[in-house]
Parts: structure tokens; C-alpha cells; sequence
């Protein structure tokens, strides 16, 4: 059978069987000399190639040598390029003797005649979106659904009509088609009639032209032509938005000539664009017998995949894709111009496919080549693939973005915006596509933190909307995320200037999704008053978000996001069981392996720093550090290839290990967390209320390794960094500047630097009243603090009933917090009854002292965790009580004390022994008294040993040497230790003074008199 040239498959015959290949190269279009003379052709079949040319009459002939394989033809012809390449690999099975014929146009020629129908049939369907009585046709669901099928379809069709040879169609086809290139599609319809289409057709299977006999070939071109009619009128309907009717005519056209594989594949084209996959999997059966070469086996496989991927098998789809794209590369001739599509499409699916297995750099391979493709094909054929590359290039955004690849993600918004910089006011299709594309720029600087760059470009944008013809819904878009670049810049008044403006279009239009856009409004507003600490009206919008969240069925995406930051703002108003229900909400299986897979994406990453810090509230620091070592393992090395949002998550997951790993003592997991933190401040810019935390917790970190100089230096640049934030907006960051002075005041008072302590604690109690009066409910333990800080000026300044007074009220405070909050002030409680120990001690009030510390014991047995508390506070409050017990006597009490101070000074000594060392001395040396003075003389003598480890030139400390040592019968070692006591004085008294004052405690608690009295001789 002969297929024709204007038909697209224009083999007549070619017999690999029969020993002569014979073909005509003609020009297409051409009249008057059709026929290209002295182009070089190249035939190639096994491994044997031949070369001839073109004679006068455009035909080759070639000889061929038991040719059982496919056949290839390459033509070549300066200035002209082939158009039916289809006609260029035969088959062993096309094996009746006939021609193939080969047409050429002028290079450019054809992609201009493409360029031409596809305005053409674009401009059509325009008009019929238009007519009265085509909307009339269809409701607008059915409407909707028949315009995706054109625009499918028209690209196609508008390569197929480029490709008619006119001089070969029927009468009627003709003056189809030169209607048609009026734009007149109704007189090209009328111009295929059905009745006299059925009539050539009848006339051509009984072998009459016109009623005369005609040889062979003359019966075969009418056939041809009359089939030609029924697939041009199907065509048509498809541009008369009529697929019903096109179906119809497809069927016929398919039925009469059922061994042809294009007009079977592109019905089976229409049919899956139309979503009718059963007729279209009927028709792929029948295909799969036609096909016989490479690309046809690539038509059809895309055609399956297509198919599979709508009824959701999606693996089998993933395995001919992944054919397909490795078949491309192993064509020997290109892919027919109407089946390019297929090409581009099997490119883009198969990486999105790859995405969406988590196999990135798979997708990244493939969509590179599927950018290059579409590229060639958008300078061929610009008004018809501009757009597709546009939308693919958006994608290729998306997925660089998702692995945190700035740089290429740029380079692909920048190749967006070249393809309509150049004619932006050439049209407002034009225009709007460049402001898309300026968009797509200015959020990609957004999604990775360059928040001045984007802020720039949100503001042209903002200007060029008008001109854009933006929709309502896309204004308030833009609005928001105006909103959100100041939220990353920490500008909270401008950010709400932006969402009021959002509120008020909301307000006045009616649009699709308003619902939702109101909600991520109310979610924004709930954000920034937070922020500000006016926590009521902060939770008063998260209440709203939510009743409007749930009555909108909005997408989990959106609740998702909306708990995230509402679970942010719990955490910062204390409603922690509000908290753990979010959390819960968001992450309902808490195992190990599904906190790891949180951990590897975003939203995940907030939630687990989330789930920490309520673990930290909770004073359950071992739990925190469990779910932030999970956190921190997901992070790649550095944040190179991080998000703006992620590299924020990494640097508080650091921030939060810090601060556990202080209240724990885990000074080198301390010190780690603080370098790899440092390391993100340095390189990448934090908001600015991370960078305030990371302050803050640097500051912790070195009040609590006691080094009081740096944490005065950290506290007074965080108060400063605060204050100059604090004069756009006086309401931010107020509860970090509060915790900034806390620790300020605590490191001046360590430094016995009274007089500016008071000053800082004047001005953090005024900070305080202003949180306390907008929040009563909240800061209560910050007045607990300010109550404790107080107290320990009025000891410095001896006024002990006020510091009294003033820790009754901060003790108070903290067990009414403690018991409505289900013991989250354990802690604060255990440090506020050893201050007032202390403080007993001072004032010599036994009875006072052993209350309060045995209250002490009561919450730290709850707690079960005194590490946690500051460690250099502990040893200045446990080392003033055990001298109070020693003094009274208590020494049981007092031993436990020491036994405390031993563990927290052992601790310490292990980096820096010599700094510590005449501090363990003294610790051992009076923890060997306590357990004499108890009659344990076993204990006695093995921690006076652990105290002659350490030197020591305290004679206070030799005194208790002394005494033990001849208790456990080493009257050699205590001889000399009393002798070298004779020359020392104790707090201006002899050391031999202090010797017997002990000697008559001694004898109180019933030690040999006999010991005594060798102890003054050896004092003689």
C-alpha cells in the first residue's frame, strides 16, 4: 500500500526483499519543478552503506544485497531539510514494489508553516470559546474539559497541516484547506461533506474514479485521498471545539485503512487526551502489531505510559519511560515532526517521576535533557512550545529549590524570564508572562533567605501589577509574601502594613479560595503579634485561623503549616499542653524511625526543634537531646545546600543542644554545638530572632563554665542588638531582652559589680511590669527571677528581712506556677530554698536553715535531677550551707552537701586540675571531719587520703588533716601537721585556738579523750 506524502507517512513501496530500492526526492509546495536534482543520499542496511544522488527527475536507485534488515536513508541538500523523516527507515515487512517518496522544504520553511496553523488554530478556538452557541453546547465543567483536549491536540495538528503536500488532496480537501487558511472553518467544514465523502469513498473501493476504470495506482491515490477527507474534517472539528464529531470521523478514517500507524496512532492520541482509556487501549493493541521500527516502538510506548499513569500503574508506566529515554538516544532517524510532543513529554514525566521516588539526581539528568529539547524546539517553533518550556522550567525550579541548589535554580529562573524579557510590551500575554517570571525570581531569592534581593524585587513587582492585569487572588498573593519578606528582615510594623492591606482587598473581592487565603492571613497576623508578646491578641488570631481552617477544608499542607506556627506561638505563651497536643497532631508516631524520616524534610526539622524546646520547658533536657541528636544527624556538613528555612532549623537544633548540654554539665557537647553554631552565624545570615537565642545561649553557656567577663560582654551585645531592633518597634523581642538582663545582672554580680547590676535589674524589672501587664498569666516566673535578684542585693547590702522577704514572694510565686503547670519550676524551686538556706546561714537561724534546705530535698527528690541546676550556683550556695552545718554541728547534712560540690568540682578539675586543685583539698579534707565527727573512721581515712592527693596552703584545711590523721592512727602525719599549725594563724585567731575549739566538739560526740590529749601535745 502507498502512504502519501501530505498524509504525513509517505512510502509508496519498498521491498528490502527485492534486490532495487528506488525513491524520488521532491520540494514540497513546488509546481513548476518539484523535483530536487543532485542531493546526496546515503542508504545504510547491516553493515553496508551506499552513496548516490539525485537525478534530474529527484530519483535515486540503489542496489540492494540480500537486505533482510531495516533500511535508513539520509538526504542532504544545502538550504533544505527533510519533512516527512518518517519515510527516511523502512521496514522488511513494506516489501511491494513502489516508490518511496522523500519531501524536502527550504530549511526554516517548514517550522514557519507550523508557526502558522498553530496561530491559526489557536485564533479558531478563541473564536469558538466565543460563540454564543457553542457555550450554549456544554455546561461549563463539559466546556472546560473539551478546551483541555484542544490544547492538547492543536500542537500536533498544527505539524500535520503543515506537512500537506496540497497538490495531491481531493477537490474537497483543497477547498477545505484554503478556507480553513481564511480562518473561515465553517465553509471548510461545510467543504467536506459527509455525503460526498462517503461517495469517493464508495468510488474508490469499487476501483471507479468519476465512473471510469483507473489502473492500480490512480484506485490507490483516491483511496488515499478519500480516507485523507475523514481525518482532515476530524482535525477541523477538534479546532470547531466538536470532539464527539472528531471522534467519529477518526473511527471511519481508521476503519477503512486499518495497517497504517499514524492514523491509528493519532487517533489513539485524541483518545487519550480525551480520557476515553479504554478505546485507546483497544486501538494501542492494534498498534502494537504495526509497529515495526524504533519510533513507532517509542510513539507507542509513550502512548502506554500515558495510559498507565492516568489508571495509576505507575511502575509499569516508569519502565517504558525509562525505555523510551534510553531507546532516544539509539535512534538512527528522528522523530517524525508530529510525534516530537511524545519526546519532550516522556523527558519531563519520567523526571517527575523521578522526583517523586525521592531520586533527585535521576530527575535532575533527565529534565536536563528534557530543558535542551524544548529549548531547540521554542527557537523552531516559538509561539507553540514558549509557553511548555516556561511551565518546565518552573518545575526544574521547584526541583532545584527541593535540593537546596541556589545556583542552578537561579540560572533556570533567568532562562524563564529570557524567553519574554525581550518582547514584554509586545502584548499583555507577554507582559504577564515576564512579570511571572520576574515573580519566579524574587521568590527563589525568597526560599533561600536573600530577603533584601527579593524585597526589591516584590516592590517592582507590586508597581508593575496594574499593568500585568493581576488577578485579585494573585494580588493578595503577592501582598503575603511582601508580608513574609519582612518577617524574614524582622520589620514587624511593615509586615503588618502588608497584611492589613491583604485583609482589606479580602474583604472587598469575591474570589476562589478566599477561605483559605483569609486563614493564611489570620496564621500571619497570629505570628507577628506573638512576636511582640501581645500573646492574647496572638492567640486570639490562631483561634480564628483555626474555626476558619476547619470550615474551609483547607489542604493538609496549610493546617499543617498553620499548627506549626500556632505550636511556635504555644511554645512562647507556655501553653504547653496546648503544645503537645499540636505536636502530636503533627507527628502522631513518636518511634525512632519516623522522627528521622521528620528529620529530613523542613516542616519536619521546625517540628523536632518544637518537640525538644517542650521537652527543655519541661526540664526533661536528657529527653530534648535524644530528639535534637536525631535532628542534628539529617544535616548535611555545612549549609551550603540548605534552604533560608532549613539553614534557620539547623542553627536552632544547634542552639537548643547548646542550651541542654549546659544544664547538663555536657561542657563538650556544649562546646561542639557553640563552634558548629558559630559557623552558621558566620556564614549564613540568621532572623534576628535566632541570632538574639544564639546570643542568649552563648551567654548561658559561659555563665555556667564561670567565666563571668565573657558572659557580662555577650549579655550587654545582646541587650544592645535588642535595643536597636526595640526603636522601630518598641513591643519586640521583649522576653529575649528580659533573659539577656538576667544574665547581665548575674555575671555583674559575680564580678561584685553591684553598683551596675542594680542599674540593669532596675530596668529588667521595668521591662518585666510592661510583658507582665500585657500578659499576666505568663510571666509569672520572671518575676520569681527578678524577686530572687532582689533578695541577693539586699544581702549585699545586709537589709536580711527585706532578701527574706523578697525570696518568700519569689518561692510563692513558683509553687503556684509548679502546680498548675505540672512541675515544670522544679528547678527555679530547688535554687529559691537553697538561696534562702543561705541566706539563714548568714543570719544564724538553724532551725530557718534546715526547713528550707530540707524543702530543698523534698522538690530535688522529685526532680530527680540536681545536675541541672547552675553548677557554680549550687557550689556557692552548698559550700556556704555545709559550713553553716559544720558550724552547728549537722554533720550529716553537711557531709551531703559535700558530697555534691565534691562531684561538681571533680567535674571541672578534669580539664584544668591546677585550678581546681586546692578546692578539692578542702573538700575531702572536711568531708574526712564530717564522717570522723560521725564515728565512720573507715570513710574518714579514705577521704583524708583523696584530700593528700591535692596540695594545699590553707592552713583551715591542715587543721582537718590533722585531726583525722591521728584519728586513724597516723600519729607521724599528724604530728608534723599540728607542728607546722603552731606558726599559722585562722581569721586572726592561732591555728592552735581553732585546734582545741574542735578538740571540744570532738569530745561532744564522745571521740577518745586519750587522742585529744596527744593532739595538744603535739600543739606544745
Amino acid at each position: 500500500m502507498k502512504y502519501l506524502a501530505l498524509i504525513i507517512l509517505m512510502l509508496c513501496v519498498t521491498s528490502t526483499y527485492a534486490q532495487k530500492l528506488t525513491g524520488i526526492v521532491k520540494i514540497q509546495h513546488e509546481t513548476e519543478s518539484p523535483y530536487l536534482r543532485g542531493a546526496s543520499i546515503t542508504i545504510r542496511y547491516g553493515e553496508k552503506e551506499l552513496k548516490t544522488q539525485t537525478d534530474e527527475k529527484g530519483r535515486f536507485i540503489a542496489d540492494l544485497e540480500d537486505s533482510s534488515g531495516q533500511v535508513y536513508i539520509d538526504v542532504l541538500q544545502d538550504g533544505y531539510e527533510v519533512v516527512n523523516s518518517e519515510a527516511l527507515v523502512l521496514n522488511p515487512a513494506q516489501a511491494a514494489e513502489g516508490t518511496v517518496y522523500i519531501f524536502l522544504a527550504k530549511t526554516g520553511e517548514y517550522a514557519k508553516q507550523v508557526q502558522r496553523y498553530y496561530s491559526l488554530a489557536q485564533q479558531l478556538v478563541s473564536r469558538g470559546m466565543a460563540d454564543t452557541n457553542l457555550n450554549r453546547a456544554y455546561v461549563p465543567a463539559e466546556r472546560k474539559r473539551i478546551l483541555e483536549v484542544v490544547y492538547r491536540e492543536i500542537g500536533p495538528i498544527s505539524k500535520r497541516l503543515a506537512r500537506i503536500e496540497r497538490s495531491q488532496l481531493s477537490e474537497m480537501a483543497q477547498t477545505a484547506m484554503e478556507a480553513l487558511e481564511k480562518a473561515d472553518l465553517s465553509t471548510a467544514l461545510a467543504a467536506l461533506d459527509d455525503q460526498k465523502m462517503a461517495d469517493a469513498l464508495k468510488n474508490s473501493l469499487q476501483g471507479t474514479v468519476r465512473g471510469e476504470v483507473y489502473d492500480a495506482e490512480a484506485i490507490e491515490l483516491a483511496r488515499e485521498q478519500s480516507i485523507f477527507n475523514y481525518l482532515l474534517k476530524a482535525r477541523l472539528s477538534i479546532l470547531n471545539l466538536n470532539p464527539k464529531s472528531a471522534e467519529a470521523y477518526y473511527t471511519r478514517a481508521v476503519y477503512e485503512d486499518q495497517q497504517s500507524f499514524d492514523k491509528m496512532a493519532e487517533f489513539s492520541h485524541f483518545l487519550l487526551a480525551d480520557e476515553q482509556l479504554d478505546k485507546a487501549g483497544a486501538l494501542c493493541k492494534k498498534l502494537a502489531s504495526l509497529t515495526q521500527n524504533e519510533w513507532q516502538d517509542f510513539v507507542l510506548n509513550c502512548m502506554l505510559a500515558q495510559m498507565q499513569l492516568k489508571q495509576g500503574q505507575q511502575n509499569e508506566a516508569i519502565k517504558r519511560l525509562k525505555h523510551n529515554y534510553k531507546a532516544y538516544f539509539g535512534m538512527k532517524v528522528k522523530l517524525p515532526a508530529p510525534y516530537e510532543d511524545h519526546l519532550s513529554w516522556t523527558f519531563r514525566e519520567l523526571g517527575k517521576q523521578y522526583a517523586l521516588h525521592q531520586q533527585p539526581d535521576s530527575a535532575l539528568e533527565v529534565w536536563k535533557d528534557a530543558t535542551l529539547l524544548l529549548e531547540k524546539a521554542t527557537r523552531e517553533f516559538p509561539q507553540r512550545y514558549q509557553n511548555e518550556l516556561a511551565a518546565h522550567l518552573k518545575d526544574l525550579v521547584e526541583l532545584y529549590q527541593a535540593q537546596n541548589m541556589y545556583k542552578e535554580a537561579l540560572e533556570s529562573c533567568k532562562r524563564f524570564n529570557a524567553l519574554y524579557e525581550g518582547e514584554k510590551n509586545s502584548s499583555l500575554d507577554a507582559f504577564r508572562q515576564y512579570y511571572l517570571a520576574q515573580k519566579l525570581i524574587a521568590d527563589n531569592y525568597l526560599y533561600f533567605g536573600f530577603a533584601d534581593s527579593a524585597r526589591s524585587l516584590y516592590l517592582e513587582l507590586e508597581k508593575m501589577a496594574d499593568q500585568a492585569a493581576i488577578s485579585d487572588q494573585e494580588r493578595v498573593g503577592l501582598l503575603l509574601e511582601l508580608a513574609k519578606i519582612h518577617e524574614q528582615l524582622f520589620e514587624p510594623i511593615k509586615e503588618l502594613v502588608y497584611l492589613n492591606k491583604a485583609e482589606k482587598l479580602l474583604s472587598n473581592v469575591s474570589i476562589v479560595h478566599k477561605e483559605a487565603l483569609q486563614a493564611i492571613l489570620l496564621m500571619h497576623k497570629g505570628v507577628v503579634f506573638t512576636r511582640q508578646y501581645k500573646l492574647g491578641m496572638g492567640q486570639e488570631y490562631f483561634l480564628r485561623f483555626k474555626q476558619l481552617a476547619d470550615t474551609a477544608g483547607l489542604a493538609r499542607a496549610l493546617v499543617s503549616a498553620g499548627l506549626e506556627k500556632m505550636a511556635e506561638n504555644q511554645l512562647a505563651s507556655r501553653n504547653y499542653v496546648a503544645l503537645q497536643a499540636s505536636i502530636k497532631q503533627l507527628i502522631p508516631n513518636e518511634n525512632e524511625t519516623a522522627l528521622t524520616k521528620y528529620a529530613r524534610i523542613p516542616m519536619g526539622q521546625n517540628l523536632l526543634n518544637l518537640k525538644a524546646e517542650l521537652y527543655v520547658a519541661q526540664n526533661k533536657f536528657e529527653k530534648a537531646l535524644e530528639v535534637l541528636h536525631i535532628l542534628s544527624t539529617a544535616y548535611p556538613e555545612s549549609g551550603d545546600n540548605l534552604s533560608f528555612e532549613q539553614r534557620q532549623a539547623m542553627l536552632r537544633t544547634f542552639v537548643n543542644i547548646l542550651r541542654c548540654s549546659v544544664r547538663l554539665g555536657k561542657w563538650e557537647e556544649a562546646q561542639q554545638a557553640l563552634r558548629q553554631a558559630d559557623i552558621l552565624i558566620d556564614q549564613y545570615q540568621p532572623t534576628t530572632g535566632l541570632y538574639i537565642d544564639w546570643l542568649n545561649a552563648r551567654t548561658l553557656f559561659a555563665l555556667y563554665k564561670g567565666d563571668y567577663e565573657k558572659a557580662k560582654s555577650w549579655a550587654y551585645e545582646t541587650i544592645q542588638k535588642i535595643s536597636a531592633q526595640q526603636k522601630e518597634d518598641p513591643d519586640i523581642l521583649r522576653g529575649e531582652l528580659l533573659e539577656a538582663s538576667f544574665y547581665h545582672i548575674e555575671a555583674l554580680m559575680r564580678l561584685d559589680e553591684y553598683n551596675a547590676a542594680l542599674a540593669q535589674l532596675a530596668a529588667a524589672q521595668e521591662c518585666w511590669e510592661g510583658l507582665y501587664k500585657d500578659n499576666p498569666k505568663v510571666f509569672i516566673p520572671e518575676q520569681a527571677m527578678i524577686a530572687s535578684l532582689w533578695a541577693d542585693f539586699y544581702v549585699y547590702a545586709q537589709d536580711y528581712g527585706k532578701a527574706e522577704e523578697q525570696l518568700f514572694l519569689s518561692i510563692d510565686l513558683l509553687e503556684e506556677m509548679n502546680e498548675k503547670e505540672n512541675s515544670h519550676f522544679l528547678v527555679q524551686l530547688i535554687e529559691q530554698y537553697h538561696q534562702l538556706a543561705h541566706l539563714y546561714v548568714i543570719t544564724q537561724n538553724r532551725e530557718e536553715c534546715l526547713e528550707a534546705l530540707k524543702k530543698a530535698d523534698q522538690y530535688n527528690a522529685r526532680f530527680a535531677g540536681s545536675s541541672l541546676l547552675d553548677q557554680n550556683q549550687l557550689l556557692s550556695y552548698y559550700w556556704a550551707l555545709a559550713r553553716g552545718m559544720l558550724k552547728w554541728g549537722e554533720y550529716d547534712i553537711a557531709l551531703d552537701r559535700l558530697h555534691v560540690i565534691a562531684q561538681i568540682v571533680e567535674g571541672l578539675a578534669e580539664k584544668e586540675p591546677a585550678k581546681y586543685n586546692q578546692q578539692l583539698a578542702e573538700i575531702y579534707a572536711y568531708m574526712a571531719w564530717c564522717s570522723l565527727m560521725q564515728g565512720e573512721q573507715v570513710h574518714a581515712e579514705a577521704y583524708i587520703d583523696a584530700s593528700l592527693v591535692h596540695e594545699t596552703s590553707d592552713p583551715a584545711v591542715e587543721v582537718k588533716r590533722a585531726h583525722v590523721l591521728l584519728a586513724v592512727g597516723r600519729s607521724a602525719e599528724a604530728k608534723k601537721t599540728y607542728q607546722y599549725l603552731l606558726r599559722q594563724k585562722i581569721d586572726g585567731k592561732s591555728a592552735r585556738d581553732v585546734c582545741i575549739d574542735d578538740f571540744k566538739a570532738m569530745e561532744k560526740v564522745g571521740i577518745d579523750q586519750s587522742l585529744i590529749k596527744k593532739a595538744m601535745n603535739y600543739l606544745q
